[in-house]
């Protein structure tokens, strides 16, 4: 999968990262769209408190590649719902 990592104040390199192991709370989510913040370009712009090298991006929107099957999922989310998330 590729990650967007901010280097450096106003860098930006994409990289190749593996998918992580999902643990029993997690599901995969193929992104589609993403938001971008005020949060985000404080840290490209290096006016914030983030150190460098981080990964940021916390609105998104996707569908569930994949959910544990020990997962817990009280929504009862299932492979192929359209979901968004913000954290």
């Amino acid at each position: 999968m590729k990650a967007a990592y901010f280097t450096e104040k106003e860098k930006i390199e994409f990289r190749d990262e593996p998918v992580p192991a999902l643990k029993e709370s997690d599901a995969l989510v193929r992104i589609a769209y993403t938001g971008i913040c005020g949060s985000d370009v404080h840290t490209y712009r290096g006016t914030s408190s983030a150190s460098f090298p981080i990964i940021t991006g916390h609105e998104f929107s996707g569908v569930i590649e994949e959910i544990p099957k020990n997962a817990v999922n009280p929504a009862g989310l299932k492979k192929g719902d359209k979901v968004v998330g913000w954290i």
